[in-house]
């Protein structure tokens, strides 16, 4: 009895391997509508171009493959996935904006979105996104924006007095991408919030934006 059982334990987890095996194999040499797209070939079939992408210096490759293989670029990502990289401004425009409702994203990153952020814009799809995004339309209209010109006029004098003042004793190097990020939080929290964050004359640290820039470099690393 127990030989009995034994074996077919044993030809239930060949078959399942095996099925899973053949799947995976179907998988990654099935053919893929993005075939015919011209692309740069995989340096790598477990990550394809994702670690290249994503580098800290991944824009030169971004800009590369893009200059070679013009605004349509096929790409690899995680066991040999073909991927598209798409700048062309006409087909971001109909993807982003016009038929946004086609192009929805991957269940991974709303789920993702919904662990971090909770159930809010990003982590929603369907008739729950076209709600959430119709209550958020006052806010980008006309009108508002008007309203909220003067609050960008006043942070953007400030980060150029900031930086001025920085000069004053002569030519040093900047870094850039800090100060417009400072300016950006500063700007949402104005706008959007209705307090100030950081006031940009001064090299303070406030709480809640470094909470915001850890919470950013956690998915980052994530």
């Amino acid at each position: 009895m127990e030989t009995g059982s034994y074996l077919l334990m044993q030809c239930l987890s060949i078959a399942v391997l095996t099925s899973a095996a053949w799947r995976f194999i179907r998988w990654i040499t099935a053919r893929s509508p993005l075939d015919s797209i011209p692309g740069p070939s995989s340096p790598s079939f477990w990550t394809g171009h994702l670690p290249h992408f994503f580098d800290r210096h991944g824009t030169q490759f971004q800009s590369d493959i893009a200059e070679k293989y013009g605004p349509v670029v096929k790409m690899r990502g995680w066991f040999g996935r073909p991927l598209l990289y798409i700048y062309d401004p006409k087909a971001l425009h109909t993807m982003l904006t016009r038929e946004q409702h086609i192009y929805e994203e991957e269940e991974l990153f709303v789920k993702s979105n919904y662990l971090i952020f909770g159930p809010g814009l990003t982590a929603t799809l369907g008739t729950q996104h076209r709600k959430q995004r119709r209550m958020l339309n006052p806010v980008f209209s006309v009108n508002n924006m008007r309203y909220m010109t003067p609050t960008f006029y006043n942070i953007a004098y400030k980060l150029r007095d900031a930086l001025q003042a920085r000069l004053s004793n002569g030519l040093r190097e900047l870094d850039m991408l800090n100060w417009m990020r400072r300016a950006s939080l500063e700007t949402i929290a104005q706008a959007g919030l209705g307090c100030s964050l950081n006031p940009l004359v001064r090299d303070e640290a406030d709480k809640y934006a470094d909470a915001i820039k850890a919470v950013v470099w956690v998915i980052v690393l994530t």
